[in-house]
């Protein structure tokens, strides 16, 4: 080895390794980001779509008719608590990163960015905590009337056995496809007290509620106590 290549390949270690110090990337949990959250758009009344974030680790994303699913991470840098965490969405072998910041409890900002940093000049989506006594269908906007019973938490649900819904012969016989988006209110004993479909598939939508009924949650908690609450679900049927 000569010399010359020597030099040049210690610069290299220097101004890479020793000279700047990498920080480590890790996955990490927030506390109150699974939920509905609705984007709003400056001057207008009715949210321009939503973005439902579940306990387990799926995601509905649903723009006015064009909706999305697939699974979300949440990574931050250890170690640079002054960095803001950041949310992986991956779809269909695509994703999309966005640096995300919270404003209370119930507001949600996300920005174009990845590694904690957001990309110069991106535009801020306005995200606000969808309302468990949710709009009507005559409003014109998302979902439907919800009954009530929610209550505030500290810690989301979270699903200990996940009953997988039965397909269903005659759909799979028609080769029927869909998604059905459920709501279940989670009782302080884990079990669900009732189920409302946020969004239904044709041949599908009883068997999606039939298996969510059957689902046992580790209920919400508030003050370290648990409480009722709802949980938001999305269930893909494909043959």
């Amino acid at each position: 080895m000569s010399i010359l290549f020597r030099i040049i390949t210690l610069s290299l270690l220097i101004s890479l390794g020793c000279a700047t110090t990498i920080p480590g990337i890790e996955e990490t949990t927030v506390d109150g980001l699974p939920g509905t959250w609705l984007w709003m758009s400056s001057g207008e009344t009715e949210p321009r779509g939503k973005l439902i974030l579940g306990a387990d680790g799926n995601y509905v994303l649903a723009e006015r008719t064009v909706w999305t699913r697939g699974r979300f991470r949440v990574y931050r840098v250890s170690g640079q608590g002054s960095r803001e965490p950041w949310l992986e969405l991956q779809h269909a072998g695509s994703r999309q990163e966005r640096v995300f910041q919270f404003l209370g409890r119930d507001t949600l900002l996300l920005r174009d960015g990845a590694d904690g940093y957001v990309v110069t000049d991106s535009g801020v989506d306005l995200f606000v905590r969808a309302p468990v006594e949710g709009p009507t269908k005559e409003s014109g906007a998302w979902g439907t009337s919800l009954p009530g019973g929610s209550q505030p938490y500290d810690q989301a649900p979270v699903a200990i056995t996940a009953a997988q819904p039965l397909y269903p012969q005659s759909a799979r016989r028609g080769r029927i496809t869909g998604t059905v988006v459920l709501r279940a209110l989670v009782g302080k004993d884990g079990r669900v007290q009732d189920v409302q479909v946020v969004q239904g598939a044709t041949g599908l939508t009883d068997a999606a509620v039939d298996a969510v009924r059957m689902w046992i949650f580790q209920p919400a908690l508030k003050d370290g106590l648990p409480v009722t609450s709802w949980f938001e679900v999305a269930m893909d049927f494909k043959p």
